[in-house]
């Protein structure tokens, strides 16, 4: 199913990266992706698939605020709440990139970051993480308009 998904994107700035160590969680994809960016990228941006509400705007803001304020990690937020996306300066790539499990992963480069890190204000969707039957229940209601669920 996800290959026929994948061959239906149909777009030139789009690549597509396996993880063949997914079994190893999420560090590992996160890794695969980051090492797969451009030499030449400013910044990369973790948006994982269980977050699936993410809006267009919420990513552009996120962009736009860190091309305008140059932060080591800008994150979307919501209410104080951190969500995604969350993007990296190109100069923690090489921290990023020694990531794993045992370490907490991405949330290890996050904390060592702290006080560099600007919070991007948006929607609520990008707080929206559906990992049980509960979240997805609330993904639903999000989806049809109740703002309040």
């Amino acid at each position: 199913m996800v290959e026929a998904e994948i061959s239906d994107l149909r777009d030139e700035r789009l690549r597509v990266v396996r993880n063949p160590e997914y079994r190893e969680g999420m560090s590992s994809s996160v890794r695969v992706g980051v090492a797969s960016a451009s030499p030449d990228s400013e910044a990369v941006a973790i948006l994982p698939a269980d977050v699936a509400f993410i809006s267009p705007r919420a990513i552009d803001e996120v962009i736009l605020a860190y091309a305008r304020r140059r932060p080591r990690i800008a994150v979307a937020s919501h209410a104080g709440r951190s969500g995604h996306p969350i993007l990296f300066d190109r100069s923690l790539i090489p921290e990023i990139l020694g990531i794993d499990e045992s370490t907490m992963g991405l949330k290890a480069v996050v904390r060592r970051h702290r006080r560099e890190i600007l919070r991007v204000p948006v929607g609520e969707e990008v707080l929206v993480d559906v990992d049980r039957l509960e979240d997805l229940e609330r993904a639903g209601r999000l989806a049809q308009g109740d703002r309040h669920s």
